[in-house]
């Protein structure tokens, strides 16, 4: 192999798979560097010939053996302070900081590559980080700086919401908080008809114009307990032009909606709520 290290060079594990010597969290001399405070160890000798490194907390002493994949460069920190750190969000930080509690024994780089495809809780925020940048974020004090959040949006009852990948709600009452979160009665559109529940902000965004007319425009089709542009034989429409029509012998549904989608359309009559007068 092309050695990517020379001896001597200081190096930050992040995994540890050499046959028969898996699992970094087992490694004595990262466990000794830990103690010490020390986030890197010494390249103590290579061998092309069996592709790994012999990796020490202290030169001289006995070492562990590591794959070149298992290792990346450990950057001084003068040069360190030369380049720009790593910006995390105040959630990032406070994920991190759980995450530092929760994991025990060093094993924090060998968990982060093991798990974080799977990450859908408190840990999440995390996910999307190299394992270069995890590594600084773990062993590097001044690798990062954390930027404030932008201010939260503060809802209010008659908003419109989007719940991602769902649907669009309308805020009609709001509700004692939930830790700390703000929490509303909601009104959405199912199947032609309104239905109510509740939500708390954390999972939603203020949702676009377009999103809140075609809430409006199913909201206006369930008043009368149909989807939308749902039309059946007998409706009565005004066209944009003011014109009265019916559906029925001479105006077909399908032709309705025709002009319902080409806007040419005002209101509707619908068939059910016609009584004859005796």
């Amino acid at each position: 192999m092309n050695n990517k290290f020379k001896d001597g060079d200081k190096v930050i594990p992040i995994n540890k798979t050499t046959i028969g010597f898996e699992g970094l969290k087992d490694s004595i001399v990262w466990k000794r560097a830990q103690n010490k405070n020390q986030p890197f160890l010494y390249i103590k000798c290579s061998y092309p010939e069996r592709q790994f490194y012999v990796c020490v907390d202290e030169l001289g002493t006995a070492g562990d053996y590591f794959y070149e994949s298992d290792l990346i460069p450990y950057v001084e920190q003068e040069e360190k302070e030369m380049n720009n750190k790593i910006q995390i969000t105040e959630e990032q930080a406070e994920a991190l900081e759980s995450f530092k509690n929760f994991v025990y024994g060093g094993g924090y780089i060998e968990h982060f590559v093991t798990v974080r495809d799977n990450w859908v809780d408190k840990y999440k925020p995390l996910k999307d980080f190299t394992v270069d940048e995890f590594a600084r974020l773990m062993y590097e004090p001044n690798g990062f700086e954390v930027i404030e959040d932008e201010p939260k949006h503060v809802y209010k009852v008659g908003d419109y919401v989007f719940f991602p990948e769902d649907t669009v709600y309308k805020l009609i009452k709001e509700l004692e908080p939930y830790k700390g979160i703000q929490r509303f009665k909601d009104e959405t559109i199912e199947n032609g008809k309104k239905a109510q529940g509740s939500l708390t902000v954390n999972n939603v965004r203020p949702a676009t114009q377009e999103e809140i007319n075609s809430y409006k425009e199913a909201e206006y089709w369930a008043s009368f307990g149909r989807e939308v542009a749902e039309f059946k034989a007998g409706d009565g429409f005004i066209d944009s032009n003011g014109r009265s029509f019916q559906i029925g012998e001479f105006i077909s549904i399908e032709k309705a909606k025709d002009w319902y989608e080409d806007k040419d359309f005002l209101g509707l009559f619908p068939s059910e709520h016609y009584k004859k007068y005796e």
